[in-house]
């Protein structure tokens, strides 16, 4: 009987790690979640400067000179394809946070979604300008 008595109490301690471990895990998963979003986040708004960049000499031709069309043409079929990869990966960050139930994470699909209705609205912009 004692030593039941005794292997109740150490078994109680064991029983609380486990508990909370098993707590900890879906709070551990969320914030790798959110941090794996913001690394993103973070590298598309370090980039952009530099693909604004490379696309200046097709801008400055759009604007500058009215015969260079085939450069507007080239330039806007690759801001489409910017484009659709951006919807993409959004689409993929709502899907995966969708099921979450987290008031950050609810905040998050609201931006998102009104970032989707954003990059849909430019997307129809320049699929206008890829029409020759």
């Amino acid at each position: 009987m004692p030593a039941k008595l005794f292997s109740t109490f150490t078994n109680y301690d064991e029983k609380i790690q486990a508990a909370v471990n098993d707590a900890m895990a879906p709070i551990n998963t969320l914030a790798s979640r959110i941090e794996g979003i913001r690394d993103g986040l973070q590298r598309l708004q370090y980039r952009i400067p530099m693909i604004l960049d490379r696309f200046r000499p097709y801008i400055e031709h759009a604007l500058f000179d009215n015969a260079r069309y085939t450069e507007v043409y080239l330039y806007n079929h690759a801001a489409l394809a910017l484009l659709k990869e951006t919807d993409i990966l959004f689409t993929d960050i709502n899907h995966q946070l969708a099921n979450e139930q987290a008031k950050a994470i609810d905040e998050i699909l609201l931006n998102g979604k009104a970032i989707d209705e954003n990059n849909l609205l430019l997307r129809e912009q320049v699929e206008l300008g890829t029409l020759y």
